[in-house]
C-alpha cells in the first residue's frame, strides 16, 4: 500500500513537472552527478517514469531530510509560479527570514543574455545534461556588484535557448540567491566561460540600483 501511495504522489510530481516545461515555465530542477546522468541517457520523461515506480531508491538513498521537507512544504516558496524542486524552495524560506526581503539593496544589478560558444565550459557542461543537444544555446547572466564594499560580486547563469533577455526589474531576491560570490578576477572567468565577448559586456557600465 504504501509503495502505491508513493508510486501516485510521484506520477502526480512528473505530470506537474512535464506540464510546466511543455507550458515554457520556470522549473529549478536540483540533480547530482548521478542524476543528470541518467538523464542524458534517458531523457526527462524517461528518469522522471524511473523515479515514479523506482522511488524508494531515490528517496532514501538520493533526497536527505532537509530536501524531503522542502520538497514538502516550500516547493512554491519563492518568485510567484516558478516551482524549485530539491532544497532550493527552503533555502528561499530560511534567507528570507535571517537575511530579510531587502538583503540586495546595496547592490547594483545587471541582467544579461549571451550566446554561448562551443568552445566555452558553459556549452559543454550544458552538452553533459542533453541526449539532443541544440546548436544556439544563451546563458542569462545575473551580475550582482556591491555598492558600498569594492570588488564584491554575485555571479548567477541560467541556460536557455530564447534570444530574449529579462529586465533588471524583473529579477527577484530569489534570482541573486543562486548567485556565487566572486571577485573581480573570478568574475572575468566565469564570463569567459561563457564567452570571450561576455567579459567586455559584463564589466562595463552597471545599470539601475535595486
Amino acid at each position: 500500500m504504501l509503495y502505491c501511495l508513493g508510486v501516485v504522489g510521484y506520477c502526480l510530481h512528473a505530470l506537474v513537472v512535464l506540464y510546466r516545461v511543455h507550458r515554457d515555465r520556470k522549473i529549478y530542477l536540483t540533480v547530482n552527478k548521478a542524476t543528470a546522468k541518467l538523464v542524458r541517457t534517458v531523457g526527462l520523461k524517461g528518469y522522471l517514469f524511473i523515479k515514479t515506480f523506482g522511488w524508494p531508491y531515490f528517496l532514501f538513498f538520493h533526497t536527505n531530510p532537509m530536501t524531503l521537507l522542502s520538497e514538502t512544504l516550500f516547493k512554491s516558496y519563492g518568485q510567484h509560479g516558478v516551482t524549485y524542486c530539491g532544497s532550493r524552495g527552503f533555502k528561499n524560506f530560511l534567507n528570507d527570514i535571517f537575511r530579510g526581503k531587502h538583503r540586495y539593496r546595496h547592490y547594483e544589478l545587471k541582467v544579461l543574455n549571451i550566446r554561448c560558444v562551443h568552445e566555452g565550459k558553459v556549452y559543454k557542461e550544458y552538452l553533459g545534461y542533453v541526449t539532443e543537444p541544440r546548436d544556439i544555446v544563451y546563458a542569462k547572466v545575473i551580475l550582482a556588484r556591491h555598492t558600498k564594499i569594492p570588488h564584491r560580486y554575485l555571479f548567477a547563469y541560467v541556460v536557455h535557448f530564447d534570444n530574449t533577455c529579462e529586465t533588471v526589474e524583473e529579477v527577484t531576491r530569489y534570482d541573486v540567491d543562486r548567485g556565487d560570490k566572486v571577485s573581480c578576477e573570478q568574475l572575468e572567468e566565469r564570463l569567459r566561460d561563457i564567452s570571450p565577448e561576455a567579459v567586455g559586456i559584463g564589466l562595463e557600465d552597471w545599470g539601475e540600483k535595486r
